[in-house]
């Protein structure tokens, strides 16, 4: 079985959502389950300089995809940056995907369910305190 983990997020990051993120994708490798983590290919400004697998402590055992995305504002904030790399990471992924065969899309991205069908979403915040959060 191969679950694919949709998760834009910097990584590694010093967020806890990076942290939960890394930390399910290595329970799912460790029940066999084969897993790849799809996540935006962002600006070293943007992100801590080191391995993933190194600074989250956690066995390598999946594999990792970074994607195109439009990062405006590198490291930044702001709710139009956030929605712009959202929403091209979004795009490269459903081409990304197009190829590869995968049984489960598993992801806490409330906008993927514009861009893919039949996925198992986490849901931590509405998207209206999201974009509160950013304003």
């Amino acid at each position: 079985m191969k679950l694919i983990y949709l998760a834009n997020i910097g990584l590694p990051g010093d967020w806890a959502h990076s942290l939960q993120t890394i930390k399910m994708c290595e329970a799912f490798a460790g029940l066999g389950i084969e897993v790849e983590i799809i996540v935006p290919k962002r600006s070293a400004k943007a992100l801590i300089n080191e391995d993933p697998f190194v600074f989250y402590n956690v066995a390598k055992t999946f594999k990792i995809t970074r994607l195109f995305c439009i990062d405006l504002t590198p490291g930044g904030t702001g709710l139009f940056n956030f929605l712009v790399r959202t929403i091209s990471f979004l795009c490269s992924a459903r081409w990304h995907l197009f190829f590869k065969n995968w049984d489960i899309l598993y992801t806490r991205e409330q906008l993927a369910g514009f861009f893919f069908s039949n996925l198992v979403f986490e849901l931590h915040l509405t998207l209206r305190q999201r974009v509160e959060e950013l304003l």
